[in-house]
Order: structure tokens, then sequence, then C-alpha cells
């Protein structure tokens, strides 16, 4: 029966997550419309108009109308909010949007009449911002909300839950980690998603949240129903990015930069799909309990010691397609314990000279390791597998290792263990692992690896990713799988 309510509950998330009558909502953060060293300095120019006095509209750099905006909510000069007037009658402070009879441009866009008088792109960077506003209804982008937390405090969460958009191109900074108090809580029935996008929602836009260095994203540790897609968050400093516990998923999000030794925590049926992980400096990376899933990420623990990938508690855990990529003496790639864990297909590497284990686990039942590639632990006592005497049931098979100071999996003899088809391979098998490409190499694809595996990217560089097959008893690479973050 448990195994069945899990099913369910994971249908019930994927559903939420994707389709049903969410109530949609919209935030911009503002924009940058002026300069060269901003953001968006370079998309935009301002040119003066042929109407009025000291009035300037803006257009792309290359001349000709900008599909990136439209009409803003809100416009302000130098961190103070504008005024809304008429194009061709602007007086100083204000805004409007359309197009001037003399300039007859045959698009409307943005006017602006500036108090410090003359061309936007003459004053100094940021001058000109633009975007939403939270005292909006935030139900458009043309009446967006400004901030996340501007939408949840003014928002009216939907029946069916609330799905908000945010527009690229922009960051919001949090003041403080988001809060859900007015909003109200997320439920099975009606879940929270936040989803970046470009121009029209869901198409594939990276949306953005910083913790300034100071704050989590989110510290809500029995928050459940929460899900995000195509979002960069992170920058959170020495406090946590971000906890929450049952049922929330992560899908082609950039998650990064915190100090804090368990940055990212999420309880029962996690998922984290087609996500990069970096700039951590703690001693975790990310911790999850309870039908905890990883697909085709890529996990970078840079310098950080300890466990890149934390997974426990007595039910199933999976990482199918996954990189873990570690560069410290003490790193294990995962760390699991009291836990049914699965790996499968993951490429799992230690560019330091690592003494401990691509995989390390103890008090287990039913675990199986199957089709990974694990390099690089290759200093006193490094093994690509350790577990311990109370594991029980294991399946180890189809796993190529190279470059472990044991090239073999360690395990208690009394162990009930099907250990098959494992090889050491006699090179590495990856075209340059320490710059982040896992490829297969060329040699290993024409002796085992006939097609390459393509796995998570690098930020928004698209990198191959070296993995072995789910269906070849012997290991290799005879399947292909694309998968990219935030696309």
């Amino acid at each position: 029966m448990k195994y069945a309510s899990f099913f369910l509950t994971l249908f019930l998330l994927l559903s939420s997550a994707w389709g049903g009558a969410r109530t949609d909502f919209y935030v911009w953060p503002r924009w940058s419309l002026d300069g060269t060293g901003n953001t968006n300095g370079d998309l935009f120019k301002w040119t003066v108009s042929l109407d009025g006095t000291d009035e300037y509209y803006l257009e792309a750099a290359a001349g000709g109308q900008s599909a990136l905006v439209v009409d803003p909510p809100m416009v302000e000069e130098n961190g103070s909010d504008m005024t809304q007037g008429t194009v061709s009658a602007l007086t100083a402070g204000q805004f409007d949007w359309g197009d001037a009879v003399s300039d007859a441009l045959g698009y409307d866009t943005l006017y602006v009449r500036l108090t410090a008088t003359g061309d936007p792109d003459a004053q100094v960077d940021e001058w000109v911002q633009a975007g939403g506003d939270d005292a909006a209804a935030g139900t458009s982008e043309v009446v967006a909300f400004e901030t996340t937390q501007g939408g949840l405090d003014n928002a009216t969460d939907g029946t069916d839950g609330s799905h908000f958009n945010m527009k690229s191109g922009a960051v919001d900074v949090l003041a403080a980690g988001l809060s859900f108090v007015t909003f109200g809580v997320p439920a099975a029935a009606a879940p929270w998603v936040i989803e970046g996008y470009t121009t029209t929602a869901r198409d594939n836009g990276r949306g953005e949240l910083d913790g300034n260095a100071i704050v989590a994203i989110i510290n809500a540790p029995a928050q459940d129903n929460t899900s995000f897609v195509n979002m960069k968050m992170g920058n959170t400093g020495s406090v946590l990015l971000l906890w929450l516990d049952n049922d929330c998923n992560f899908s082609s999000c950039e998650i990064y930069g915190s100090s804090n030794a368990n940055p990212v925590v999420t309880g029962f049926a996690g998922i984290y799909d087609d996500c990069y992980f970096h700039t951590f400096t703690g001693t975790h990376l990310v911790r999850g309990e309870s039908y905890t899933s990883f697909f085709n990420c890529y996990i970078d623990g840079g310098t950080q010691s300890g466990e890149i990938v934390n997974v426990s508690s007595n039910t199933i855990n999976t990482l199918i397609g996954t990189i873990i990529k570690c560069n410290h003496v003490d790193a294990n790639g995962i760390f699991n314990t009291n836990s049914y864990l699965r790996v499968e297909n993951c490429s799992i590497y230690n560019e330091a000279v690592g003494t401990e284990a691509g995989i390390n686990s103890s008090n287990m039942v039913g675990a199986a390791y199957r089709n990974n590639i694990i390099e690089g632990w290759s200093g006193t006592g490094g093994a690509p597998i350790k577990t311990g005497a109370a594991n029980s049931n294991l399946v180890i098979r189809g796993n190529v290792y190279f470059g472990n100071t044991t090239n073999a999996a360690v395990h208690a003899t009394d162990i009930p263990t099907v250990e098959r088809n494992n090889t050491v391979a006699s090179a590495s098998l990856f075209t340059d692992p320490s710059s982040g490409d896992f490829t297969i190499t060329t040699e290993a694809q024409d002796v085992a690896y006939p097609q390459v595996f393509r796995g998570a990217a690098l930020s928004t560089t698209f990198q191959d990713a070296g993995a072995a097959d789910a269906g070849e008893s012997g290991g290799g690479a005879a399947v292909s799988v694309v998968g990219h973050v935030g696309g």
C-alpha cells in the first residue's frame, strides 16, 4: 500500500506542476533600460522624439521595435516611481506608452521625460528602470507585480492553486525569505508554482531569485506542494538556500551559491529534474529524504567536503542520468543511510585525490547501483562504492571504474550481493571533466561506448555528459537521452 500511495502522490504532484486550472499571476522585476554596463543596456537605445519637449522613446539597439518590452505597469527614474502622462505632452518625471504623431513609428513603445533632462542613455547606469508594480493586479504582464513577495502579499490564491510567471531579464533580489503567511500555504489540491518566461508564459525563459548574500530563498521546513520551473536561485551567503517539506519539485533550475552546511533540503517525494547545482562550500549540497529523486541533473560539489548528495529515511531514493562532480579528498559523491537507494546511468567523479567513495552507504536494504561511471577516488582507502556490514541485498552491476585506489566495490562478504559485469577502464572515459565536459571520449566510444549520453547543462551552455547504459549488462552508452537546464 505504501508504494501505491507513493505513486499516487507522484502522479498528483506532476499533474499539479504541469497542468490543472491554476490561477496565473505575473512578476516582472524591473529592468534597467539605459547605459551599457547593466543587464539589458546592450538590448535597447533611447531616441529623441520629434514631438514634445525632451521626450525620448525606447527602441531595440539596432533600431525598430523591441519585442522584449510591453507596456510596463511602472517606470522609475533614479529609484523613484514616475507618473503616467500623455505621449507628446509629457512633463518632467512622466512616462507613457504610445507612438507620437511626428515619430510615426508604426508601433507603440515606451516614452519618458526625465526630471534630469536629456537622453536616458547619457545618465548613469540603471537610471531608468521599467517593470511591475506590487500595487497592480498581477493578472497579466501589463499589470504585473514587481516582486515575488509583493505577489504573495497582494494576490488571491486560486482555488486550484497559483502559477507565478516571472519575466526574465532582471533579478528579484529578496529582502527576506519568501513568506506565504498572507498568501496562504500551498496544498495538494492548490499547489504553488513559480516559472520563468521571456515573452510568453511557459516559453522556457529563466526567472531569477537572489538572496542578496544574506537571506534564504525559502526557509519553510513544513511547506509542501511547491514547484520551481526554469528558475535561477541562489546567492544566500552563509544561510541555507531552500528548505521545504513534502511533494516539492524543481525542474530545469539553476541552484547555486551558499556556504551553509545543508543548503538545499526537501522532504517526502522531492523531485529534482534537469537541474544544475554549483558554487557551494559547506559540508553537504542536497539533502533529501523519503522517495527523493534526481533525474538528469548536473551537481557540481566544488570543493565541498562531506556528502555532495545526502539521502536518508527508510524509503526508495533514486538518481538516474545524473552527473556528480567532487573536488575534495573527503568528499562522497552520494552518501546514503537507511534507504532503498537506486543509482543508474550516473557519472560520479572526483577531481581531488579522494579517500572516500563515489557511493558510500550504510544500513540499507535493497540497494541497486547499475551502469554508472565512477572515477577519481585515488587516495588512501578510496573506492568507487563502499557499503557497511548492516546492508543487505545489493545489486552492483554494469558499472565502469577508473582511477580509484581499489577499483572494485568494497562491501561485507556476508551481504547477499549480485556483483556482475563491472569493468575497470584503462583510461579516463570523460573528455575534460575538470571543466565540466563529461562527454564520453572517442576512444571509449570506439571500444565500448557506441553513443553519447547527453546530460544536464552548465549554466546556459549545454554540455554533453557521459554515463553508462541502462540496457546493457556490461555497461555502455547505447541509449541517447537529451536534457538541458532551462529549455
